[in-house]
C-alpha cells in the first residue's frame, strides 16, 4: 500500500477595530482572517496545490456563512465579536476526495497556527503527481513533473523533458509520442487553445492535467491520455503543422 502524508496548515490572525464600538461591554469588534498552506518536508510553508478549493462554514448569524474559495492561500477576511466553531471543508484537485475538519475561531492570541496531517492511501497517479509538488512520493519524481510533462505558456511555449520521450517505448502507443511532441511544439496560439480544449473536454481522472490560470501554463503528461484522445491530437497537430508549412 501507498501511503501519502500532507500536513496543512491553518494561520488564524486577528485585531481589535479600535474605531468600531464594541457589541458590547468587554467584546471588542475585530477583524480576523484564516488562510491554509502545506508544510513542506523541511518545515517550510508552501502552496497546498493539492487541494482545489476549500469551503468555510461560518456561524449562521453571519451573511452568507458558507464560503468557497479556489485560490491558495483559501484566505478568507471577516469582521466580528464571537468566538465560534467553523466547519473547513478542504476539496481535493482533481476529484479525489474531500474532508472536514473542524476550526477553533478564539481570540485568545493575536495570531495563532494549527496543524493537521493529511493521510492519502493509494492516491491515483494524476493526483500523485500533484501531491508530489509538496513534497515526496513514491515513485513520482521531486516536485510532481514527469519526464514529459507538457507546458504550454502564453508567450513561451516548451516541451520540457523532450529528450525523454524517445525513451519511451512507442509499441503500445497508438501514434508516435515523440512526433506528437514536437508537432505540439509547432503549433501557435489559436490551435494551443484549441488542443487545450480538446483535452479538457475529454479530462477524466487518470489523465494527468492542470492549468495554472495564474501564470498562464497548462500542464499535461500525454503518457496518461487515452488512445481515441491520442489519435485525435495527432490529426489535429499534423493537418495544423502541414497547413502551416504550405502557407
Amino acid at each position: 500500500m501507498s501511503e501519502v502524508k500532507r500536513t496543512v496548515k491553518f494561520v488564524t490572525s486577528s485585531s481589535i477595530l479600535k474605531n468600531r464600538k464594541p457589541a458590547a461591554e468587554g467584546f471588542p469588534m475585530r477583524k480576523w482572517s484564516i488562510r491554509i498552506v502545506c508544510e513542506d518536508a523541511h518545515g517550510r510553508d508552501v502552496p497546498a496545490t493539492f487541494l482545489e478549493a476549500v469551503t468555510y462554514t461560518l456561524h449562521p448569524t453571519f451573511a452568507e456563512p458558507i464560503r468557497k474559495l479556489d485560490q491558495a492561500p483559501f484566505l478568507i477576511e471577516e469582521e466580528g465579536w464571537g468566538e465560534f466553531d467553523i466547519s473547513v471543508t478542504l476539496h481535493y484537485a482533481g476529484g479525489a476526495g474531500e474532508k472536514i475538519i473542524p476550526h477553533d475561531l478564539h481570540f485568545q492570541a493575536p495570531k495563532y497556527e494549527k496543524k493537521h496531517v493529511l493521510t492519502f492511501n493509494n492516491p491515483r497517479s494524476s493526483f500523485a503527481r500533484i501531491l508530489a509538488e509538496t513534497g515526496p512520493v513514491p515513485g513520482q519524481a521531486p516536485g510532481g513533473r514527469a519526464d514529459d510533462d507538457y507546458s504550454l505558456k502564453k508567450e513561451k511555449r516548451k516541451l520540457e523533458g523532450h529528450e525523454n520521450v524517445k525513451k519511451k517505448s512507442k509499441s503500445d502507443r497508438p501514434v508516435n509520442m515523440e512526433k506528437l511532441a514536437a508537432g505540439l511544439e509547432k503549433l501557435g496560439e489559436e490551435d494551443l487553445l484549441n488542443v487545450v480544449s480538446m483535452v479538457n473536454d475529454a479530462k477524466t481522472d487518470d489523465m494527468y492535467v492542470k492549468n495554472d490560470v495564474e501564470k498562464g501554463e497548462f500542464h499535461l503528461d500525454l503518457y496518461t491520455l487515452p488512445d481515441d484522445l491520442l489519435r485525435k491530437l495527432w490529426d489535429f497537430t499534423k493537418a495544423r503543422v502541414n497547413a502551416a508549412a504550405t502557407a
